[in-house]
């Protein structure tokens, strides 16, 4: 649990993404894109904010249940973000992150997937919470990304080649 709400914290430092370009007369299509994407980044913020305030008391059976439940549910609101995210048509000049932002919704749905079998099934085994942290992980760093492009920096990321 605690896992997951570093990997939020530490990956919503996006929240108020800023804005992709400076020009004085935008494409409206554009400036539709950015509102999209801050629209998203504030309510992944939201949602990182309802899940660091899940409280687990391991001690009240009852209370953790419904922690769990609650943290599941902020999870599948979370993946809907992702799968909103991923099925956003980028403007033009940005089409090529197109397809990682395809994959950030993919890998997300799969964590999500092995965080509710994990939590809401019982079937927790430290290979599923490592499988569910990679896939979150995976799908934060996609968006880490494309943030970083849209406001025309460049990522720092290990292993990344832009051409």
């Amino acid at each position: 649990m605690k896992k997951i709400a570093l990997a939020l914290f530490i990956c919503l430092t996006f929240t108020g993404c800023g804005s992709f370009s400076s020009e004085p007369e935008r494409d409206p299509a554009l400036v539709q894109f950015e509102k999209d994407i801050n629209t998203m980044c504030d309510s992944i913020a939201s949602i990182d904010e309802n899940i660091n305030s899940i409280s687990f008391s391991y001690e009240d059976e009852d209370a953790f249940s419904d922690a769990k439940d609650s943290l599941i549910e902020q999870l599948n609101l979370l993946e809907q973000e992702f799968v909103k995210f991923g099925e956003m048509d980028f403007p033009s000049d940005y089409d090529y992150l197109e397809e990682m932002a395809d994959e950030a919704s993919a890998y997300m749905t799969e964590a999500v997937n092995s965080y509710t079998l994990m939590y809401g099934d019982d079937a927790y085994t430290v290979n599923m919470e490592e499988y569910a942290d990679e896939n979150y992980a995976r799908a934060y760093k996609r968006v880490n990304i494309i943030l970083a492009l849209l406001r025309g920096e460049t990522p720092e990321e290990e292993g990344l080649t832009i051409q």
